[in-house]
């Protein structure tokens, strides 16, 4: 059969049912229908290709691309919500998002190529929990909240408890993620997204999202540090005790990185990196999201 992505069709050589439903209610009664024998289709740049892998075989495809509720950039005085078909490079380019939250359109620059990035979700990304994706620390360095629907209910989950472990998310078989609502950060509040990547594009061997918030003195007020890439899940840590209240400095600075390798318990090893080559660029990757995060909360780019 094939399926539309976005661009040319893509060819699946597995017999499976396509159901592409006009409303939520519509695509919730059918995940309550089929449950686990179902997947759900969105930009479809992790599931046709594992699709075409054999990896997975579902037996019903349900496609959201016709819910246009499902492909909105909000924005209120407190918060920003984004929906889970807002593509890549909606993100990257989003003059809300660019000036409220720079690191997620960080992130999303540095997602693929500019095909990945104009067929790709958000939604998408998050839910495949691939570990060396990059928006997992970003959200889980923002604390935010995504809005999860059923048929019977609505939850919601912080980022920093949705990914369970690798490719493996909170998000249960009859459920769909329907909303990622961003608290807007203060005055004197930086972010800042550091990736290694090997390819331009590619996953992150690292990738670190910081949060730095300076009183009116530039001593540190609030500091959130994520880690992606490193093990099966984001590490985040929210700073305090002793590095609360401290300038920006070097000794600082050798502080926050060596709380963060000592996070890092089981790194993971492919053919990308060891672990203790992963473990010590974390620490690299983190010193510069800090430093870049904090010259943003005193005004900087």
């Amino acid at each position: 059969m094939a399926v539309n992505t976005g661009g040319e069709k893509e060819v699946i050589h597995q017999p499976f049912e396509y159901f592409a439903p006009k409303t939520i209610n519509e695509a919730l009664k059918l995940l309550n229908k089929y449950r686990e024998d179902a997947k759900i289709l969105a930009g479809g740049q992790s599931l046709v290709p594992m699709m075409n892998l054999g990896i997975v075989s579902p037996k019903y495809v349900i496609d959201i691309n016709n819910i246009g509720k499902l492909s909105e950039i909000r924005e209120n005085k407190n918060q920003i919500t984004i929906a889970p078909l807002v593509r890549h490079y909606e993100i990257a380019e989003s003059k809300i998002i660019k000036r409220a939250i720079p690191m997620l359109s960080e992130a999303a620059s540095h997602i693929g190529d500019m095909h990945i990035r104009h067929r790709g979700t958000i939604g998408g990304a998050i839910c495949h929990a691939d570990p060396a994706a990059d928006y997992a620390p970003v959200l889980a360095a923002l604390d935010a909240k995504l809005e999860i629907q059923s048929v019977k209910r609505r939850r919601i989950v912080s980022a920093r408890n949705f990914f369970k472990d690798a490719f493996t998310t909170e998000l249960k078989p009859n459920e769909l993620l329907k909303a990622i609502h961003i608290q807007k950060v203060g005055q004197r509040t930086g972010t800042a997204y550091q990736k290694l990547e090997f390819v331009s594009g590619g996953y992150a061997v690292v990738g670190v999202a910081a949060l730095v918030a300076l009183d009116g003195e530039g001593l540190i007020e609030k500091l959130v540090v994520s880690v992606g890439g490193v093990e099966r899940r984001p590490i985040t840590i929210v700073f305090n005790g002793d590095v609360l209240g401290r300038k920006i400095e070097n000794a600082t600075i050798e502080e926050i990185c060596g709380a963060v390798k000592d996070k890092i318990s089981e790194p993971l090893s492919d053919i990308h990196a060891d672990g203790e080559y992963r473990r010590s660029m974390a620490a690299v990757y983190t010193k510069r999201a800090v430093l870049k995060a904090a010259n943003r909360a005193l005004g900087g780019e």
